[in-house]
């Protein structure tokens, strides 16, 4: 039960805040651009921290065996309380940051501008609020909560700022080259099988006589349990949405030595070089996905409206494989040793992620090193929706989602502050 001086303070810095988007409204457009700038890393913040609370659930609820057992209607109230008390600590700080922010001491680490001390700041906030005002919320969540938004803030703001922050100018310019990258795409796609007799086959051929060697080997031979579907469904599922990351992230360790005569002579994002080996894995993912169904089908798997719900663990792993392609893409031009490295790396992520087993089959006290890997969990939602045919734990997707979108932004930094010097490592 929220108490009655909680929600008085809410509807009182309600009142501020309309009396202030007031204020915004009569002003010139010369000053509602510069307080649209300012306005812009706070939203920044309000992500972040919206990202925290996500982690800090499902590590309270889900991941860390820490603590007491919650009940089933804590992870509701939890969330929409702690959301409540978040947008109330984050306008605090918006405030003390434009009414102190200016003295000169201060505005080294709390103003519009120092982004990291208002994120700090809303964080400390947010857990003194839910302390004082919400005691049924776990001290250990907020403790979780405040160590993920300072990591958060780490990779998010302050390294993207030491390397070369993300302007605007660099979405408009990507944007404005799309057409090149859906070109280049489709003209790399009808190269690869023009010449070969089985063609378009060679995408699935792989997999799915890895998933039959692997269903004879468990299945026949060493005799292990199934998992509650056919193997071969259960197996391919693993293989198939393992195998994207893993190409793509193998793949990405020469893509850039493989156009650098390309990059010293003609101008484009070069990005665009890592986006186009992505788009080539989501192509020969959709196809292998299609094998998948059908093959669930012959075994008695009908497809269901479950699938509907797809999107959301294949995005989650597109976005991790994106921001993993920019690090390595770049590595391996600095240091020629991480091509065999990032080998090494994939085969025991192989082994240590649910593509030949599944996460309920690992220990309890073992399975949060098996789970800390966010392609663990976005494999096990994948394979509940397609094979499974029930909706994914979003809960357990927190987490991945998160680490995710940290990493591709942090990524896409750490790339565009080495695009000028790419060509000069070959």
């Amino acid at each position: 039960m929220i108490p009655n001086y909680f929600i008085l303070l809410v509807a009182l810095l309600v009142a501020v805040l309309v009396r202030a988007l007031w204020k915004i409204g009569s002003i010139t457009t010369n000053r509602r651009e510069s307080l649209a700038k300012n306005l812009e890393p706070l939203l920044g913040v309000f992500t972040i921290l919206v990202g925290a609370m996500l982690v800090s659930i499902q590590f309270r609820v889900q991941l860390v065996p820490l603590g007491e057992p919650l009940g089933e209607d804590y992870l509701y109230q939890s969330t929409s309380m702690l959301l409540l008390v978040m947008i109330i600590s984050l306008i605090i700080a918006f405030l003390l940051s434009a009414i102190i922010g200016r003295l000169p001491v201060v505005k080294r680490v709390l103003s519009t501008e120092r982004p990291f001390g208002v994120l700090l700041l809303s964080a400390a906030a947010t857990c003194g609020l839910a302390w004082f005002f919400l005691p049924q919320v776990s001290q250990l969540q907020l403790l979780y909560f405040i160590a993920t938004a300072a990591g958060l803030g780490v990779l998010v703001i302050i390294v993207p700022n030491r390397l070369r922050p993300i302007t605007r100018e660099d979405w408009v310019e990507l944007w404005q080259r799309r057409e090149l990258l859906f070109i280049w795409l489709r003209y790399t796609i009808k190269a690869r099988y023009t010449q070969t007799i089985l063609g378009i086959l060679w995408i699935v051929l792989m997999p799915l006589s890895l998933s039959l060697v692997m269903a004879f080997a468990i299945g026949l031979i060493l005799r292990v349990q199934g998992p509650g579907v056919p193997q071969v469904a259960f197996l391919l599922a693993g293989v198939i949405s393992f195998g994207f990351f893993q190409e793509d992230v193998q793949k990405s360790t020469g893509v850039i030595a493989s156009k650098v005569q390309l990059i010293g002579k003609v101008y484009f994002p070069r990005e665009i070089l890592i986006l186009l080996q992505l788009g080539e894995g989501i192509v020969d993912f959709v196809f292998k996905v299609l094998v998948l169904i059908v093959v669930d089908l012959i075994v008695g798997i009908p497809p269901n409206w479950m699938l509907v719900y797809l999107p959301i663990p294949v995005l989650t792993l597109i976005l991790l494989t994106l921001g993993v392609m920019f690090f390595v893409s770049v590595w391996s031009m600095l240091i020629w040793d991480v091509p065999q490295l990032v080998g090494v790396i994939i085969r025991l992520l192989l082994y240590t992620s649910p593509v030949f087993f599944s996460l309920d089959r690992v220990p309890e006290k073992w399975r949060f090193l098996i789970a800390i890997n966010p392609l663990t969990l976005v494999i096990e939602a994948f394979r509940d929706v397609v094979v499974y045919r029930v909706p994914p734990d979003m809960v357990s997707l927190f987490y991945p989602i998160v680490i995710s979108l940290a990493l591709t932004y942090t990524g896409y930094a750490y790339f565009k502050s080495k695009e000028g010097v790419l060509s000069d490592f070959v």
